[in-house]
Formats: structure tokens, sequence, C-alpha cells
């Protein structure tokens, strides 16, 4: 399973993503499908879920974003 699947999944999952973001289930589920989110919504992420961001995109040991 790669980043963003893990990371949907880590707030709960397309549904309640998708209610996070004000946006329709069909939205994320293409981000979902796609293993892409879009980059304005990472940075989103990013100030709303640190902690979770950080687990998801996050290299721990260098404190760089993982590939």
């Amino acid at each position: 399973m790669n980043k963003e699947k893990k990371f949907i999944l880590s707030l709960g999952g397309v549904t309640k993503v998708a209610a996070l973001c004000g946006l329709n289930k069909s939205a994320v589920s293409m981000w979902h499908a796609k293993q892409k989110i879009p980059n304005g919504w990472l940075k989103y992420f990013e100030e709303k879920f640190p902690e979770e961001y950080k687990k998801a995109f996050m290299d721990e040991d260098v404190g760089i974003k993982a590939d």
C-alpha cells in the first residue's frame, strides 16, 4: 500500500476525509484509486494533521520527505 492510501486510511478512510475536506466521496475515492493527493490538499493536511502527515510522508531519520 502506498503512502497516500495509508494516509487516507489513517484519517479514517475515504468517507471521513471527504467530510473533513467538504468534498464528495467520489473526489477522495479518485485520490485513493490514483494513489495521488493534489498538492494543495497535501499542504492542508500537513498543517491540519501534522502527526499523521509525518508518519505517512516524512522520513523521520533525516526529516525530509520520503520518495
